[in-house]
């Protein structure tokens, strides 16, 4: 690799099964090829393989400094929480630090500090969530962090929550309200659902392990049939993702409606124009960690569309407060709202562009 600064370092996150984050993925494939702009996919821990996705493995500082830009792509990237548990606990599961205590200083280095050996370098954070960036971390991250947001040239939180966290922790940087970056994967025109005969379903997180008779309930009511994605199993066989990623899309693109638990589903199926009913533990009030679903009631009420979320946690007839949701937000009542991000979202894109096309200051 050359060690004069160049191109750009486009940052994803540790992605072993999740077609949804794979999503992301794909978004910084089109969107930076399409700006015609010399960036490398860049991992810090692995795979280095996601589908058709190919990523360069960077592991220290050093590495990272070879590039003029670093661009970190959605996720909790350059959250402290995702630092402190997630990254830190994988780098002791693969014996690479001894303890997360070890792994920590990297992680600032690589996450907070890409300026460090090479204080021309430009840095952006487009799409990442801070929920939980707030919670108790180690000793001077509260002014790794306010030194990140003031330096960085745009930092673009997902949702307004996080946007709202950030400005709390550091209101003197650049920051404007992004959006996931799996919105910004654009699809081909999608079919007539008018006479489709089935919804789609997946449950992997809040309720993995929850009986799912009340889908054979929602069936029984709307007279329509179950389809299964398998969106969290990237992994098995890997050579076949893509495909697999496109024909789970195709499905998505013909239900009358999706009905699940995870997140990045809930907004690949609202970026066809398909309903998408997003169930979640309404007891979780704040992030604890980056699978919570807090994030949900985020990016909801960032789309307008409270009356998708339906609370697990409530007893009483689950399938029918679903198919009543599903109702509520039929025609207009889903149109409008959608209609209205997606010229937040062309806005978004323009910024983006600009941001990442200016000269170096």
């Amino acid at each position: 690799m050359s060690t004069t600064p160049g191109g750009i370092a486009v940052v994803s996150a540790h992605n072993p099964l999740s077609y949804g984050m794979y999503s992301v993925d794909l978004a910084a494939e089109q969107f930076f090829g399409e700006l015609g702009l010399p960036a490398t996919h860049v991992v810090t821990q692995g795979p280095t393989r996601s589908g058709r996705m190919r990523f360069r493995l960077v592991r220290s500082p050093q590495e990272l400094a070879a590039f003029g830009t670093v661009v970190y792509w959605g996720d909790f990237l350059n959250n402290p929480m995702w630092g402190e548990r997630d990254y830190a606990g994988r780098e002791v599961k693969r014996g690479w630090s001894a303890t997360r205590e070890a792994a920590w200083p990297q992680w600032c280095e690589l996450y907070l500090d890409p300026w460090r050996l090479a204080p021309a370098t430009r840095v952006f954070a487009i799409g990442g969530c801070f929920l939980g960036a707030d919670g108790p971390a180690p000793a001077g991250t509260a002014e790794r962090f306010a030194r990140f947001i003031r330096s960085a040239e745009l930092v673009a939180p997902r949702d307004g929550r996080s946007l709202e966290t950030v400005r709390r922790l550091e209101p003197g940087g650049r920051l404007e309200e992004g959006m996931d970056c799996a919105w910004l994967l654009r699809h081909p025109p999608p079919p007539d659902r008018s006479g489709s005969r089935y919804f789609v379903c997946f449950l992997g997180r809040t309720l993995r392990g929850r009986d799912r008779g009340f889908l054979d309930a929602l069936a029984r009511r709307t007279g329509l049939r179950p389809v299964w994605l398998d969106w969290l199993n990237l992994d098995k066989p890997r050579f076949v993702a893509d495909w697999r990623f496109r024909q789970m899309q195709r499905r998505i693109a013909g239900a009358a409606f999706v009905v699940t638990d995870t997140y990045h589903l809930v907004i690949n199926a609202l970026n066809r124009g398909v309903p998408a009913v997003c169930l979640h533990d309404g007891s979780q009030s704040a992030q604890d960690g980056t699978l919570g679903d807090c994030k949900k009631v985020a990016l909801l009420e960032q789309l307008g569309l409270p009356g998708l979320l339906v609370d697990v946690t409530t007893p009483d007839d689950l399938a029918g407060r679903i198919a009543a949701a599903v109702e509520a937000t039929a025609g207009p009542a889903l149109e409008a709202p959608l209609a209205a991000f997606a010229r937040r979202r062309a806005d978004y894109v323009d910024l983006l562009r600009r941001a990442l096309e200016a000269p170096p200051p």
